[in-house]
């Protein structure tokens, strides 16, 4: 399929923030934003990536540093709830969520393949190592805590986003966008490419159990936002 080469204009003052939680297709969904976006109105574009050896900014040095990159009509990244206070106060918020065990097992899948400490290959290895960081990603996207556990907080934080996307129902959810926003985002080349790879089956039970017991938080953020899902049209 040709690509669509027309291009969105924001508007004067417009800004939209999408929160990239890792594995949950975001990269794919920055990769439509960027071709929708004229690259002088996006945080990162491709030449900020370039001369930052392929990384964008970490939250506090974009905050501390970077009023100028803050102000572009789209920010995107890794970035959670607390950059919020540094955008338009009328910024759209953007996110998508995915199961959480499902979400668990492609962030080891990615571990293994990115770090030589984990070419043996064991996901059983990178739980015991990656715990806390494998666990409520989805959650402490919206400013949850451990030690304070906020959950109700998190919940408002999620209530609030703009647009809401699914993983599962990724086709449906750039379709949604597209209605909500008056995009031309365009998916179809791109749906295949999200990853259905799962490494569950060769977790052990045991630790199977220790993830389910911790990401009880991260669940009910992902049943809640099917829920919203499901009810905005």
């Amino acid at each position: 399929m040709k690509k669509n080469t027309w291009k969105y204009k924001p508007k004067q003052g417009e800004q939209y923030f999408f929160l990239h939680v890792p594995k949950t297709a975001g990269t794919t969904f920055r990769k439509l934003l960027s071709n929708h976006f004229d690259q002088q109105d996006i945080y990162p574009s491709p030449l900020h990536l370039l001369v930052n050896k392929n990384k964008y900014l970490r939250q506090p040095t974009l905050i501390e540093n970077r009023q100028d990159l803050l102000e572009k009509p789209l920010i995107m990244g890794h970035y959670n709830v607390r950059l919020l206070p540094h955008l338009s106060p009328e910024v759209k918020t953007l996110i998508f969520f995915r199961k959480p065990m499902d979400r668990i097992s492609s962030h080891i899948k990615h571990l293994i393949a990115k770090d030589k400490a984990y070419a043996h290959g064991d996901p059983n290895l990178v739980i015991e190592d990656k715990f806390e960081q494998l666990t409520n990603l989805q959650a402490r996207f919206l400013g949850y805590t451990k030690k304070k556990p906020n959950l109700p907080q998190v919940l408002e934080n999620l209530d609030k986003m703009t647009f809401i996307g699914i993983h599962e129902y990724f086709a449906e959810s750039v379709e949604k966008c597209n209605k909500q926003f008056g995009w031309q985002l365009d998916y179809q080349s791109e749906k295949e490419n999200v990853s259905k790879n799962n490494f569950i089956t060769n977790i052990t039970e045991e630790n199977k159990a220790r993830l389910q017991n911790r990401i009880q938080p991260e669940q009910q953020v992902y049943e809640r936002a099917l829920e919203i899902f499901g009810r905005r049209n």
